[in-house]
């Protein structure tokens, strides 16, 4: 007997005088994708973090000759419209593995919300709408990210890309100083918005285009390969050497805040796993850790001046201070619910920026604090949404740090308590679209898939026999 192909059709299977038709292999409707493709991921996903830390910095152009006049950057620009498309495009084609993340993750929907919405009340509409479509680059790259592949795997790709970016920028400050290194001069001053009285001479900025920049992204390669050297023992010396040179390159930007960070990042490390090796002393090592903490707050409140000094920085923490006090006295007050719009507070076309120059004498680009910084620009709703993110972040990854099967979770505690102390001084939180937006927004979707995963499942009660059938009768009576 032959089928309508000439194919011998397959006998039915006969079992205890039953005929059963033998079931042909049915094939799923997703395939899995090739090596090749993978790894054509990965590079995009180095990529991509390389773009967001600003790779294409140095091809901006000012939009005017005036104090604080926005950026034009056509590169930077293609490269962040590419990432988005591109990152859309994996997204709806991966969507089974998304809607999980989407479900998990609403606080940072209802922020991402209510930041959209503040287009209806921004200074500058249009601005805002820009640089919210290049915020949605980081944030479906991130989302994309921890859909598709193991945190561990995206965590150590974006080690990578920090690497590589100190290395090209180091070559580039020894072989171009004229590019790679900054100078004391009008251009570069205007591009820095220094304080009065700083100075940049001799300090290394690479292809980054500004020496916190580059501090910055040795701050991410020291949380990486230090995790990366905590967990994999088998490539110590690999992750140590590269540790040592992300702090030489560290020194050379004389960023006193990235040095800060840095050593914070690896003293973190080292109370952890002291903490680890001995669980009896674990309480005493913490209230260790608070008592210093209280004398170092107490000691920078009372003696400024020479608590500052000790850091390389004078008392305003070189202009910072006095911009505190201008938001907190002037500019929260006046919009306490809505802010200025997303990210359009610090431009030229708001009066009361203009004026928050004028009285601090110099053009601040942001708050210089990343919860001042939400406050001012979406509200005291905005800035409380984005520290219930940052602190669920950190409070979720204490919960499962010694979770063996999450090894990575470990990272995601150390960046966040570095993250919320860089937001002290600086604006990195939820502001622009640069690699501390991806490294959080990844963060936070990652750890929140992971609880969701592992939270234990509610089983029904089970019932005896005749139960059911007992109450239908009753209902009929």
């Amino acid at each position: 007997m032959t089928d309508e192909t000439g194919v011998p059709a397959e006998q039915p299977a006969t079992r205890d005088g039953l005929s059963f038709r033998k079931r042909r292999p049915v094939r799923g409707t997703s395939f899995r994708m090739p090596d090749r493709m993978v790894l054509l991921e990965y590079v995009f996903i180095i990529f991509s973090v390389a773009v967001f830390l600003g790779i294409s910095t140095l091809g901006r152009t000012a939009a005017a000759e005036t104090v604080g006049a926005s950026e034009h950057n056509p590169l930077n620009t293609v490269l962040y419209l590419a990432v988005l498309g591109i990152s859309g495009a994996l997204l709806l084609f991966h969507r089974r593995e998304v809607i999980p993340v989407l479900a998990c993750s609403k606080l940072l929907w209802i922020f991402m919300i209510w930041a959209v919405a503040s287009v209806l009340w921004s200074v500058d509409p249009d601005l805002a709408v820009r640089r919210l479509v290049q915020f949605f680059a980081p944030l479906l790259l991130a989302l994309y990210a921890a859909s598709r592949f193991d945190p561990a795997t995206t965590i150590k790709l974006a080690g990578w890309a920090y690497f590589w970016t100190i290395v090209v920028s180091a070559i580039v400050a020894v072989v171009l100083p004229r590019v790679g290194v900054m100078h004391d001069s009008a251009a570069a001053l205007k591009w820095a918005d220094l304080a009065e009285g700083a100075r940049l001479e001799g300090d290394w900025s690479g292809i980054l285009g500004h020496k916190n920049v580059l501090g910055f992204a040795t701050i991410a390669n020291a949380q990486i390969f230090a995790w990366r050297w905590y967990v994999e023992k088998d490539k110590r010396w690999l992750h140590g050497a590269i540790i040592l040179f992300g702090i030489f390159i560290t020194y050379k930007t004389h960023s006193a805040t990235s040095a800060l960070l840095v050593c914070l990042t690896l003293a973190t490390y080292l109370i952890i796993h002291v903490t680890r090796r001995a669980a009896r002393l674990r309480a005493l090592i913490f209230f260790s850790v608070i008592v210093v903490g209280a004398v170092v707050t107490a000691a920078a409140v009372s003696l400024p001046e020479q608590f500052t000094a000790l850091v390389g920085k004078d008392a305003t923490l070189t202009g910072r201070v006095p911009i505190w006090i201008v938001l907190l006295n002037h500019s929260i007050p006046s919009s306490p619910i809505f802010g200025y719009g997303f990210n359009t507070y610090f431009i030229v076309n708001n009066p009361d920026y203009l004026r928050l120059v004028d009285i601090v004498g110099w053009p601040a680009p942001h708050a210089h604090n990343g919860y001042l910084n939400l406050a001012v620009e979406l509200g005291i709703p905005g800035a409380v949404l984005g520290t219930l993110i940052l602190l669920r972040l950190i409070a979720g990854s204490l919960q499962r740090v010694n979770d063996a099967g999450a090894p990575w979770v470990l990272h995601v505690l150390v960046f966040g308590v570095t993250f919320a102390v860089l937001n002290i001084v600086e604006s990195s939180l939820l502001r622009i679209s640069d690699n501390w937006a991806f490294a959080l927004t990844f963060c936070c979707f990652a750890l929140w898939k992971y609880q969701a995963e592992t939270r234990p499942k509610v089983q029904p009660a089970a019932r005896r026999w005749g139960e059911g059938t007992a109450g239908k009768q009753t209902e009929l009576k």
